[in-house]
């Protein structure tokens, strides 16, 4: 006895030809046409045990490796709420994107002061270490973890060294000097610079004081007298700087070459100071120096 099995339409499983199914440069082109994702939206996906999970992007590390953060929550709007969180902490700058413990601030101006040896010059590298040990280190913000600095802090520890006393442009040269160095720890450590961010302390603008030319003279007649009598006209008639004329040498001055007998100093910034123009102290400057020269000259080599 012949058993005969009915197939009908629907127990045949459907078949597709070779002409409708897509290629692949289809395939490929189809994607293509896919809306490409900013970057650092974050993604919100569940768990098989039931877990939301958030998680964005947080740059790379040293090494290169990507460094990402992830939450977790119960329900998938929260989750969402919890990835725009991490996206405003990231942009702020107070979101950690490091491995391992999160650095003080007394601990990373430390490390930093260390790797800027050899990078600055030693007086620059000097100011750095005494704005750092006399301001900085002292004050409750070095106690903070480098990844949660506001500029508020950054305002408020101004606002504490301020209350001390200090000027305000050595407040100014303490928010430069945290500036700088908090710039290098972008974005292994931060996205961006709180203090930077933060309001710069008001300088007040401070006029130079100068002599006038009577009072010029007064100082002339009180170094007739006074061994350091040349020196004062020097200055006052060249316009050097101190520094500068208190670094020049007897080798400096060749009256044969330079016209007047300027020092190298002069050559390079002859002018004289504005209200000293035309005043008659060319002369007298000149005479000084040869004065001295000639006094001086029994102790030289």
């Amino acid at each position: 006895m012949g058993i005969t099995v009915g197939i009908t339409r629907r127990n045949i499983p459907p078949q597709r030809s070779d002409a409708s199914r897509p290629s692949g440069s289809e395939r490929r082109e189809k994607r293509g046409r896919r809306a490409k994702r900013v970057n650092n939206a974050g993604s919100v996906y569940r768990y098989p045990d039931g877990r939301w999970v958030a998680r964005i992007s947080a740059g790379r590390d040293q090494d290169r490796r990507r460094i990402r953060k992830t939450v977790y929550a119960l329900s998938q709007a929260e989750a969402r709420a919890k990835l725009i969180e991490l996206q405003a902490r990231y942009q702020s700058g107070s979101l950690a994107i490091t491995r391992g413990r999160v650095p003080t601030l007394r601990t990373y101006l430390s490390d930093w002061l260390a790797r800027r040896e050899g990078k600055v010059g030693a007086r620059t590298l000097l100011r750095y270490r005494e704005l750092i040990a006399t301001h900085l280190d002292v004050d409750p913000i070095s106690r903070q973890q480098v990844t949660k600095l506001s500029a508020g802090d950054v305002d408020h520890m101004l606002a504490r060294r301020l209350a001390t006393g200090i000027a305000p442009r050595t407040a100014f040269h303490i928010r430069a000097v945290l500036r700088t160095a908090l710039n290098a720890a972008i974005p292994q450590l931060i996205a961006t610079n709180p203090a930077a961010r933060a309001e710069a302390p008001d300088v007040p603008n401070q006029e130079m004081l100068t002599l006038s030319t009577k009072e010029v003279g007064e100082l002339i007649k009180l170094g007739q007298d006074h061994r350091d009598g040349p020196l004062w006209v020097f200055l006052v008639g060249s316009g050097v700087r101190l520094g500068t004329a208190l670094c020049l040498r007897w080798t400096d001055y060749d009256a044969p070459q330079g016209p007047g007998g300027h020092t190298a100093a002069e050559r390079a910034d002859p002018r004289p100071a504005p209200h000293l123009r035309n005043s008659g102290l060319e002369g007298r400057r000149v005479r000084a120096w040869r004065s001295a020269a000639r006094l001086d000259a029994p102790s030289r080599p």
